[in-house]
């Protein structure tokens, strides 16, 4: 349509399991342009994810930065098998935090 060129900045996570920041520029004919922010008007999550998602994963991504709205949708896809931590506990105050989510 009315798009002559746009640009892509996206910064993924160690995992590439979702975009923690960027955005996307789009310059219209008219000389105007339009910026999408990754997290806040758009979410990047790969579509393979069954079984990827636990709670060490969720607890990093958060510590790299992801939003909240990333960290949410990645939320309804934990994998309820595993919810311990890698030091083999049950992690209450993370399981606590997803009940007060929706999750």
């Amino acid at each position: 349509g009315n798009v002559t060129s746009q640009k892509m900045v996206l910064v993924f996570d160690t995992q590439f399991l979702c975009v923690l920041s960027g955005n996307i520029v789009q310059k219209q004919v008219d000389g105007q342009e339009s910026i999408t922010t990754a997290g806040k008007d758009f979410c990047y999550i790969n579509a393979d994810l069954k079984g990827k998602i636990h709670l060490d994963t969720l607890k990093q991504l958060e510590n790299e930065g992801a939003s909240e709205k990333t960290l949410s949708y990645l939320r309804s896809h934990l994998d309820l098998g595993n919810i311990r931590n890698s030091n083999g506990k049950i992690d209450c105050d993370f399981l606590k935090q997803l009940a007060q989510d929706g999750a």
